[in-house]
């Protein structure tokens, strides 16, 4: 994509630089989105390192969207779990944060999992505003909790949202 550009320079075309940029930052995303899209399909089994060198990746985006502070802890051994539960904790994970960058204005936002014995706990907390909301309204109007409730189902565990005025905070079991 680089080269288009400057194939574009050099034949002295008439563009506007900053729309190719927008343009080439785009595909090299979409790119990289395909790229882990494949990796979930193809469902070759992860390694504890493979699972936990990804929730780093996902926390090392994050820190790039915004100024708050994260943090991750994970516990346990992870090769036994399915990829399909990989792929949920990853993805509910992801939300959380993105809910966590839209809403909380926090400073903070800590993501703990721990693998014992037969069960997986997740736990992501922010020191944000909270949510002044009540629980069931809240998770009616807001998609991103219903859909990390729908993957919780899913992987038939348990999901719990607290709220106060010290930051909200989601807690997950499932079975692993």
């Amino acid at each position: 994509s680089q080269g288009i550009k400057q194939e574009m320079i050099n034949s002295n075309i008439d563009f506007d630089i900053n729309k190719i940029d927008k343009v080439i930052n785009a595909s090299q995303d979409v790119h990289k989105e395909i790229r882990k899209l494949i990796k979930v399909i193809s469902l070759q089994s992860s390694t504890y390192n493979e699972f936990e060198e990804e929730l780093y990746v996902e926390i090392k985006s994050f820190k790039s969207k915004t100024i708050i502070c994260p943090s991750l802890e994970i516990h346990g051994e992870f090769q036994d779990i399915s990829e399909n539960t990989k792929m949920n904790i990853k993805c509910i994970v992801k939300e959380a944060l993105t809910n966590v960058i839209k809403h909380s204005q926090a400073a903070n936002v800590w993501v703990n999992i721990e693998k014992k014995d037969n069960r997986i706990k997740v736990i992501v907390k922010d020191d944000g505003i909270g949510i002044k909301l009540d629980m069931n309204k809240m998770k009616e109007e807001h998609y991103g909790l219903k859909f990390m409730e729908s993957r919780v189902k899913e992987l038939e565990g348990k999901i719990k949202f607290s709220s106060d005025d010290k930051g909200f905070k989601i807690e997950i079991e499932i079975e692993g």
